[in-house]
């Protein structure tokens, strides 16, 4: 990987958590009007105890009601987690999901500003 390629996937590229336990991998994205999102595989969350063995077997209404405990991890950032604000797409036959992050500053974008942690809001209603 080159050089230039290495830095983008350090600054862009973030380790996906549920409750205490990493499940995976994901991409930050950030918009022009300084929203942050997450893309990740829809099958980080698959709970083998639901009958959940593929990424077509997870569904929505668990990803909802989990979303309090699904973070973010930066390894330079130590043990800092950021948590999922809101579930912005589902689709059944992708295995992908996009989050909206729930913090103000998106100082992953900015290794130089500290992270301004909201705690997990309340379940949202799809």
């Amino acid at each position: 990987m080159s050089k230039e390629l290495d830095e983008i996937a350090q600054k862009y590229a973030v380790k996906v958590g549920v409750d205490e336990s990493l499940k995976g991998s994901g991409v930050l994205v950030k918009s022009e009007d300084n929203s942050c999102y997450l893309f990740t595989a829809k099958h980080n969350f698959k709970d083998k105890e639901k009958g959940e063995n593929t990424h077509k077997d997870v569904k929505k209404e668990n990803i909802i009601n989990i979303i309090e405990t699904i973070y973010i991890e930066k390894v330079v950032l130590g043990e800092t987690k950021v948590y999922m604000k809101k579930l912005l797409f589902f689709e059944n036959d992708l295995d992908l999901v996009v989050f909206l992050l729930d913090f103000l500053q998106n100082s992953f974008f900015n290794r130089h500003t500290s992270i301004k942690i909201n705690q997990p809001t309340n379940k949202i209603n799809s």
